[in-house]
């Protein structure tokens, strides 16, 4: 027993946590690492990630062109479904980083590999996001 678990009065199994949500899209995610993620400024229940291809350093660098040629995507998932995004943005830069404007959340800006910044007014998508509830979750 470690002085972590005496010292708070728990047990080991007290902390182990569960898996509460995992995404997946046998499309756009499979094989990939995340680069980066956001959560959705308002409305529960909704998050953003971006991938990249999953490589070791060298290799990255031997197959970057092939990389760079790959249209970037950032994957916006509903709680209520797992397997299928709510959104894809898509460009034809590799995508760095994103993040939603904090005071308008149907702006989406990110910022590319060749310095770039590129930005998505998803606010068409706002019911479709706001509802993704009533399908399961």
């Amino acid at each position: 027993s470690s002085g972590i678990n005496a010292e708070y009065g728990g047990n080991k199994s007290d902390n182990n946590l569960k898996e509460y949500q995992s995404f997946t899209d046998l499309e756009f995610s499979k094989n990939k690492t995340i680069a980066h993620i956001d959560w959705h400024p308002s409305i529960k229940g909704i998050v953003a990630v971006t991938y990249t291809e999953k490589l070791k350093y060298d290799d990255r660098v031997d197959l970057s062109s092939r990389i760079l040629m790959t249209p970037s995507l950032i994957l916006i998932w509903g709680f209520s479904d797992p397997i299928h995004p709510q959104l894809v943005l898509e460009d034809p830069e590799y995508i760095l980083v994103f993040k939603f404007n904090p005071t308008d959340p149907n702006i989406v800006a990110a910022g590319c590999i060749n310095g770039q910044v590129v930005m998505w007014d998803i606010s068409q998508h706002e019911a479709r996001l706001k509802n993704h509830k009533s399908n399961g979750a």
